[in-house]
This record gives structure tokens, C-alpha cells and sequence, in this order.
């Protein structure tokens, strides 16, 4: 159980963030495949209380991840219970026995670069765009990854929704 702290921003079309943080010396951990269901009750009380409940799906394996209220910080931030599971799709089926239903699938490739000690998640999400996430424990990694992204041609303007937020949101317009 720990707090979350993470700057997530838009990386224009014109960007090739990999290629700038890889040329700064970074290095490639790797690239995967991510699908994400978000789950709820019928009466959407995790949604109403900004908390959320998620299975990731991975090659590497699957996670189920609590997430708490947002808490008030200069970037996304809020307490994060994770643990590992080792069927995800019979997860899925006991919590839907339970009353939860899958409210929104969320699929992504993600990289993920190591430069400076910060690793920067570099996610091409279907339907949304491109988008950079860093987890910081410091307001000193925070200045730090707002300076390299900056300087990657990054507007910093942090974003406090999850990608299930905004692809809830595309979809209703």
C-alpha cells in the first residue's frame, strides 16, 4: 500500500519522446501490451467516489489494483493497493459474481525508458492518443521530469484523469 505520485502529459504528434530520452542516454526496459478493465458496481459508487478497481492484463502476467480518492497535490496522486494475480479472466468472472461489472476497457502499448533514475512510461493508448507517465516520490523528481519533458517539446500540464476517465469522456460527446 503506498501513494501514487505521477505527472501524466500529452505528447504531440511532432514528439518522439523515446527517441529523445534514448539519445539523453536512457535506456529501453522494455514494451508490452496492456489491456486494462476498470470495474464497478451497477450504481457506479467507486466512480462517484473517484476510487477505482482494475485488473491489468500483461504477457508478463496480471495485476489487481485498488485505487483510492485523488489526493490534493501539483500532479495525479492517491493511494494504490496492487497485487498480483495469476488468472485474470477468472478474477474478472468472481468479481462479476460478486456485482461488479466491466465499465470501460482500456488498451495500450507501453514503453518504458530509464534516464536519470525516473522512468518515464510512454503509452500509445487506442482511441485517446499518446501520453507519458512518471511516478516521482520528490518535488526534486518532480522538477527533474518536468525539465526533461519540457525540454522534449512537452506543454507541462499535468493531467489528473485516468485514460478510462478520458476515454469515458471521448465516448459521451
Amino acid at each position: 500500500m503506498s501513494v501514487e505520485m505521477e505527472a501524466k502529459l500529452r505528447i504531440p504528434d511532432n514528439v518522439n519522446l523515446e527517441e529523445f530520452l534514448l539519445k539523453r542516454g536512457g535506456t529501453l526496459l522494455g514494451r508490452e501490451e496492456q489491456v486494462d478493465l476498470y470495474l464497478d458496481f451497477e450504481d457506479l459508487r467507486l466512480k462517484e467516489s473517484n476510487r477505482a478497481l482494475r485488473i491489468r492484463f500483461t504477457a508478463a502476467g496480471h495485476r489487481l489494483t485498488y485505487k483510492g480518492p485523488l489526493i490534493d497535490a501539483p500532479v495525479k496522486a492517491r493511494e494504490e493497493i496492487e497485487v498480483e494475480v495469476s488468472d485474470g479472466n477468472a478474477l474478472r468472472i468472481i468479481l462479476e459474481r460478486l456485482g461488479f461489472r466491466v465499465l470501460i476497457r482500456v488498451r495500450k502499448v507501453r514503453s518504458r525508458v530509464l534516464l536519470n533514475g525516473l522512468t518515464y512510461e510512454i503509452d500509445d493508448v487506442e482511441g485517446l492518443g499518446r501520453f507519458v507517465e512518471v511516478e516521482v516520490r520528490t518535488a526534486e523528481e518532480l522538477n527533474t521530469a518536468r525539465e526533461v519533458l519540457t525540454q522534449a517539446g512537452l506543454e507541462w500540464s499535468p493531467i489528473r484523469k485516468s485514460y478510462a476517465e478520458l476515454l469515458d469522456e471521448k465516448n459521451r460527446i
